[in-house]
């Protein structure tokens, strides 16, 4: 990142100081676009796989980190009218906080509003150009990887390197008969997730693989 990005970066932080919500968004976060699979029990689902994860054998319970589920919604799932909505447990008759460390927070990407610093980052992420958007760093980083020919011959490079992962994690499993499969699928799933969010043009896509435009197109819309 540029000086000035994190320069910007610095700057929204300390912002976010005296905003919770923002500064624990910065944090992770996780991005759906149905609604239906950004149900409470999903994120309860979440909430204990990290938990499963970051415990390490004989670790005793305390020394448990806080964990942050962060859904990234396209709409208002909650209906509330909120740019981001905070879930924290609390003792039910005292409305004391629990404390236990678990924290789910939902952000509506359908929020529209431009006064906090989280609100102009809801605003960017809806942006399809690097002009639209209000935060310059993250202008510059879009601008460099959707709209130049370097960046979208690095991200291609990526997804290749994606690939290639996928293909050794099935070869450390044994999994002779799926090695290939699991590259192919993994650059094809990388590349059709890039056309779906407007990244990677089909144009693009067309040239990294075996597809039409309108297979790219029709497999896009299903994994929307």
């Amino acid at each position: 990142m540029s000086k000035a990005g994190l320069a910007w970066l610095h700057e929204i932080t300390e912002a976010a100081r005296e905003d919770y919500t923002t500064f624990d968004i910065l944090k992770a976060y996780y991005q759906d676009r149905a609604d239906t699979d950004a149900c409470a029990q999903r994120a309860r689902y979440h909430s204990a796989a990290i938990d499963t994860r970051t415990l390490k054998k004989k670790q005793k319970f305390k020394e448990l980190l806080d964990n942050y589920v962060i859904f990234i919604t396209e709409n208002d799932v909650l209906k509330g009218d909120q740019a981001a909505y905070i879930i924290e447990r609390t003792i039910v008759g005292t409305k004391v906080p629990f404390n236990d460390g678990s924290h789910i927070i939902y952000v509506n990407g359908a929020y529209i509003g431009t006064d906090t610093p989280l609100e102009k980052l809801i605003h960017d992420f809806s942006c399809k150009s690097s002009k639209e958007m209000l935060c310059q760093p993250m202008a510059e980083v879009t601008r460099q990887f959707k709209e130049t020919e370097e960046g979208r011959t690095l991200m291609c490079k990526e997804i290749e390197e994606y690939g290639n992962a996928r293909e050794k994690q099935g070869r450390q499993k044994g999994r002779q008969e799926g090695r290939q499969e699991g590259r192919q699928e993994g650059i094809l799933d990388t590349i059709i997730s890039l056309v779906r969010d407007g990244l990677l043009p089909v144009s693009e896509a067309v040239k990294r693989t075996s597809l039409s435009a309108e297979e790219i197109q029709r497999l896009a819309a299903q994994n929307s």
